[in-house]
């Protein structure tokens, strides 16, 4: 998994404002594959070139060559951690698995929900802006199961110890983060 710069962090940031840090992490399926964009997406960073765009045709090539040796599964991992709605200290994560490349599809799913929402008589403030907060995981259930796409999240209680170098928790936690 690679650090990535995307434009979700900078309104997720601004949404949820994290107290330590926010960061998105990416990779793909094949080491080759993977290790091979992070090593080129230097050559962008140090400024030797200035997109990696004209080599997009080439690299394409070479992730068709070595599809055989990819699956068709894709999956996406949400973790954050902090205070829950009880004032304790908490972890959630969201899993969801995607095979048979179905992963593609997982993007335009929520505008689906969003045009399902507003056909069943949801407003929305009038111009462009975030979705951020429009729709709950609840929304792409529907979509998910005739995808044959799984999700799964879990909020259990954090070992503050762990996380912040404090006094350790021990609790229950039933709340969400």
């Amino acid at each position: 998994m690679s650090v990535c710069d995307t434009p979700e962090q900078d309104l997720l940031v601004a949404r949820y404002r994290p107290r330590r840090s926010a960061e998105f992490h990416a990779g793909l399926e094949l080491s080759l594959l993977h290790l091979g964009l992070s090593g080129l997406s230097l050559l962008v960073r140090w400024g030797w070139v200035a997109s990696l765009r004209p080599w997009s045709g080439p690299l394409l090539a070479v992730a068709r060559w070595l599809l055989p040796f990819g699956s068709d599964k894709g999956a996406m991992l949400v973790e954050a951690d902090g205070i829950g709605a009880a004032g304790r200290a908490v972890a959630a994560m969201w899993r969801l698995n995607a095979e048979a490349n179905r992963g593609p599809y997982v993007p335009v799913l929520a505008a689906v929900a969003l045009i399902r929402r507003r056909r069943d008589g949801a407003a929305f403030a009038p111009g462009a802006g975030t979705a951020s907060g429009l729709l709950g995981l609840d929304d792409f259930t529907t979509d998910f199961a005739a995808l044959g796409i799984a999700g799964v999240m879990t909020v259990e209680p954090v070992n503050v110890a762990e996380h912040y170098g404090t006094v350790a928790f021990t609790g229950r936690a039933a709340e969400s983060a």
